[in-house]
């Protein structure tokens, strides 16, 4: 049997040494080994997850922004291609929920448009640029318009000629391509394409530009081409007449002169008229002619 010292001083170590030990069993990283069978694999023990501190945590820019997160990029979703998107059976909300950025109201007071930006994708076939959608008061679409450019433009011709019946038409500017539907002998959609000033073997997206409109059929909407502008004729200014044409000949060739009757002095009613003062005078033909004045003579 231990002396009496040593057992008080084990007693007082144990009083110590056990709550701590107890307090810091949920500290300590002790996995517990499973019980499995001979043959078994062994489960390893399950990994921790990382710890999360604020600077990893992605924080909003202004109050609300995480609830206005949308995965749809500004262009679109990537897997839209033309047979997505030209289609004429859409509404509104179709839209609205897939592309992040739109443009409504446009200029047509008649009916409502939607534009959105479009990149179809990255092959030569595919098409970038604007695409308008156009709703008429009952949400149903009339008009269709793309305006944008490619590098090949066999893809799009062989899906407007498939599905809504393009033909070949003769274009009205040589060098573009031209494809119509008409209804009522009037044109009902159209595609033109032509190519670019200056081709770029480096930017061959670049190639050619396109301007596509798509009418519902039976809608009583047409191709409108833009009316012809006349250039404004500019009036020459009128020169000042030289200075040496003053009077009268500033205003037109000389006039004849015609001469009058002759200077010299008559001896009616003893007075002299000149040329002048005769030409001068008016001649009224309803005016009394004057008499003559008897001459009184005295006798010699």
């Amino acid at each position: 049997m231990p002396p009496r010292p040593v057992m008080l001083a084990g007693l007082l170590g144990a009083a110590v040494g056990v709550p701590y030990v107890v307090d810091q069993a949920d500290t300590w990283n002790v996995a517990p080994q499973a019980a499995t069978a001979p043959g078994e694999p062994q489960l390893s023990a399950p990994v921790a997850a990382p710890a999360i501190t604020v600077s990893d945590v992605a924080m909003p820019n202004s109050p609300g922004d995480q609830f206005y997160v949308s995965r749809a990029p500004l262009e679109g979703l990537p897997t839209y291609s033309l047979a997505e998107v030209l289609r004429i059976d859409v509404n509104k909300e179709w839209v609205y929920h897939r592309w992040a950025r739109k443009s409504t109201g446009l200029s047509d007071v008649d009916l409502f448009g939607i534009r959105v930006p479009l990149v179809s994708g990255t092959r030569m076939t595919d098409v970038a640029g604007s695409l308008t959608y156009y709703f008429n008061r009952t949400g149903q679409a009339d008009k269709i318009r793309l305006v944008g450019k490619t590098a090949d433009t066999t893809e799009l011709v062989n899906l407007l000629v498939q599905r809504y019946g393009f033909r070949p038409a003769p274009p009205r500017v040589a060098g573009e391509q031209l494809y119509q539907v008409r209804e009522n002998n009037q044109v009902l959609s159209e595609l033109r394409t032509w190519p670019e000033s200056v081709l770029w073997a480096t930017s061959p997206h670049d190639s050619f530009s396109l301007e596509l409109e798509i009418n519902r059929p039976g809608s009583g909407r047409y191709v409108k081409y833009p009316l012809p502008q006349l250039a404004a004729v500019e009036k020459p200014a009128t020169s000042p007449p030289p200075p040496g044409l003053l009077g009268e000949e500033a205003k037109g060739p000389p006039q004849p002169v015609l001469p009058a009757e002759s200077v010299v002095p008559s001896t009616e009613n003893g007075t002299a008229s000149s040329n002048a003062a005769k030409s001068s005078a008016p001649k009224d033909a309803s005016a009394p002619k004057k008499q003559p004045v008897p001459q009184l003579r005295w006798p010699s």
